[in-house]
C-alpha cells in the first residue's frame, strides 16, 4: 500500500500547488452570481441557442454545425450543458474573468459544475447527442446543474438542414430568435443579396462579418472593393489593382470576333450605338494588322486606326480610353481565377479614383471575365461576389450586374450589391435589383432614401407610411429584410 509520503513523491507539481496553495484572485474574479446573471442575459438576447434535451441520449432538432460552432446549451430537468463556444462567450462577457480551465475549475468547486468525466481534470461530460438529420455526435460538453438556472422564456429549435451552409445576420428586434441566411436553400429564388444603407449606419460591419463566415467556411469570395477601409477578413488575399494592373483572359472567339468585342467594350465603356459602330469598324482592322489581337494592344492603336479610316466621332471614344491608356491598366497577365478556389480575394480598386470611370471599367471588364470562367470551369463550388458601391456600375439589360442576376444562379454564383445610396435617381435601380435578389436588407437611408425604400417595399398607401417611419426609428446595426418577397422584419446586427 502506498504510504502517504510516496504520494506525495509521486504528485505532479501543478497537481500539489493546486491542492496546497491559497487560493487569492482567481476565486474573487469570477462570483457564482455574475456567471449565472451573464449566462441568462445572453440567453435572453438570442446569443445563446438552446435546445430541450427529450432524454439521456437524444436531443432536440441539434444541427451538429451549430454544436460544433455556435453557442448553444442543451437543457434538461437536471444539467445544463454547454459548448466550448457558448462557455467562451459567456466569459468575454465576465470582467476580469479567469482563463476557461481556471473557471472551469472554480464552478467545481462551487458545486455548479457536475462531476468531470473526460479525465479528472477537464472538467466536461461527453454526452451522446442525436443530429437532425441522423447519425450522433459525441462532444465533450461544460454540464452544469440545472438548479441553479432558470429555463429560458423560449427555446430556440432551429429548422437547420444537414449539410446546408448558413450565415448569420443577428436578432430579430424584441425577440431571442437569431436570424440566419440559408445559403444552400432549394426554395428560395437564388442566393443574391442587396444591402442598402448610408455610412455608420452598420451596414460596412454586417459586411465584413459575414465575409468572414463564407471565409470560415471555405466559399470562394471575390470583393470589388472601390472605397474605405479594406474589410478586415483573416486569411484573405488581396490584388491592388491599379499597381497590379491585371488583365482579363478573352477568349479565342471573343479575340477575333469584331461584334462581340464591340459589344464587350459598349457594355464597359457605355458607349451609344454611333461609339460601339466605330469600335466595331476599328477593332475590325485592327485584327487586318496582327497576328496576336490583345485588349491592350487595340486600345494603343485605336486613336491611330481610326484617323486612318476617318470616323468622324472617334474622338468620343478614345476619351473614354484615356484614362484606361494613362493608367496603364491590364498590362499584366490575367488573374487566375482558379488559384483563389476557395478562399476570399479582394481587389482593391481604390487606386483607380485618380482617373475618371476607371473603376467602371474595370469591374465591368473583370465580371465579364469571372462569369465566363464559371461558365467554362464548371460551378462544381458556390462562388460569391460582392460589389461595395454598386450603383457605379451600370445596371441596364446587358450589363454584367443584370446578367448575373438573372443567370447566376446556374453558375453557382450569390451576387452581393452593397450601397449607401437610395437617393433620388436610385430608387428605380434599387427596385429593379431588388426584385432580382432572394434577400435584401435595408439599413436607414436618411429621410429622402427611407423614402424610396419604402416606396418600394410599401403595396399600399398605408404601408408605405409604415415602413417609412420604422426605417427613420432604425439605430445603429438595426435594418429590415425581406426574403422573397416574404414577412418584412426589423433586426439587429450580430455584433
Amino acid at each position: 500500500m502506498e504510504t502517504p509520503l510516496e504520494s506525495l513523491k509521486n504528485e505532479n507539481v501543478e497537481s500539489f500547488l493546486d491542492r496546497y496553495l491559497p487560493r487569492i484572485s482567481s476565486v474573487e474574479s469570477m462570483k457564482c452570481e455574475m456567471f449565472l446573471e451573464v449566462t441568462q442575459n445572453l440567453l435572453a438576447q438570442g446569443r445563446i441557442q438552446s435546445f430541450q434535451r427529450l432524454g439521456e441520449d437524444d436531443a432536440a432538432c441539434v444541427p451538429e454545425q451549430i454544436l460544433e460552432e455556435y453557442p448553444c446549451v442543451l437543457i434538461d430537468n437536471e444539467r445544463w450543458a454547454f459548448n466550448s463556444v457558448a462557455f467562451d462567450l459567456i466569459l468575454s462577457h465576465i470582467p476580469n474573468a479567469p482563463s476557461r480551465r481556471t473557471a472551469l475549475k472554480l464552478l467545481h468547486e462551487m458545486g455548479i459544475l457536475c462531476q468531470a468525466r473526460t479525465n479528472r481534470d477537464s472538467y466536461r461530460d461527453k454526452l451522446t447527442v442525436h443530429i437532425r438529420g441522423g447519425g450522433t455526435s459525441v462532444p465533450a460538453l461544460i454540464v452544469l446543474q440545472a438548479q441553479y438556472f432558470e429555463s429560458p422564456k423560449k427555446s430556440i429549435a432551429m429548422e437547420f438542414q444537414k449539410d446546408h451552409r448558413y450565415f448569420l445576420l443577428g436578432k430579430e428586434k424584441n425577440s431571442d430568435t437569431q436570424l440566419y441566411l440559408d445559403f444552400d436553400s432549394t426554395e428560395k429564388s437564388n442566393r443574391h443579396m442587396l444591402i442598402t444603407g448610408k455610412s455608420g449606419t452598420g451596414k460596412s460591419y454586417l459586411l465584413q462579418n459575414l465575409l468572414r463566415q463564407a471565409e470560415g467556411e471555405h466559399i470562394t469570395t471575390v470583393v470589388f472593393h472601390s472605397q474605405g477601409e479594406l474589410p478586415d477578413i483573416p486569411n484573405s488575399r488581396v490584388i491592388d489593382v491599379d499597381q497590379e494592373k491585371p488583365s482579363i483572359s478573352l477568349t479565342a472567339e471573343e479575340k477575333q470576333d469584331p461584334r462581340m468585342m464591340a459589344s464587350l467594350l459598349k457594355q464597359a465603356l457605355r458607349l451609344r450605338d454611333s461609339q460601339y459602330q466605330t469600335v466595331y469598324i476599328c477593332y475590325q482592322k485592327y485584327l487586318n494588322s496582327t497576328s496576336f489581337p490583345s485588349l491592350v494592344g487595340f486600345f494603343k492603336m485605336f486613336e491611330q486606326i481610326a484617323k486612318e479610316a476617318e470616323l468622324k466621332n472617334y474622338s468620343s471614344v478614345q476619351s473614354r480610353l484615356y484614362s484606361i491608356i494613362e493608367s496603364k491598366a491590364f498590362s499584366a497577365d490575367p488573374i487566375n481565377w482558379q488559384e483563389y478556389a476557395g478562399e476570399t480575394l479582394i481587389l482593391d480598386f481604390r487606386g483607380c479614383s485618380n482617373y475618371m470611370n476607371l473603376f467602371q471599367v474595370q469591374a465591368e471588364l473583370f465580371l465579364h471575365d469571372l462569369y465566363h470562367h464559371r461558365i467554362y470551369s464548371g460551378p462544381d463550388d458556390p462562388l460569391i461576389a460582392v460589389v461595395d458601391e454598386f450603383q457605379k456600375l451600370k445596371t441596364n439589360d446587358g450589363s454584367m450586374l443584370v446578367t448575373i442576376l438573372r443567370e447566376g444562379r446556374k453558375y453557382g454564383w450569390s451576387l452581393w450589391l452593397a450601397s449607401q445610396l437610395a437617393e433620388s435617381g436610385q430608387g428605380r435601380e434599387i427596385k429593379k435589383l431588388a426584385a432580382q435578389a432572394s434577400a435584401q436588407l435595408y439599413f436607414s437611408q436618411g429621410s429622402q432614401g427611407n423614402r424610396h425604400i419604402a416606396n418600394i417595399l410599401g403595396l399600399t398607401t398605408k404601408q408605405k407610411n409604415l415602413l417609412f417611419t420604422e426605417l427613420q426609428a432604425l439605430k445603429v446595426g438595426e435594418f429590415l429584410i425581406q426574403e422573397d418577397g416574404g414577412e418584412i422584419r426589423k433586426c439587429i446586427g450580430e455584433r
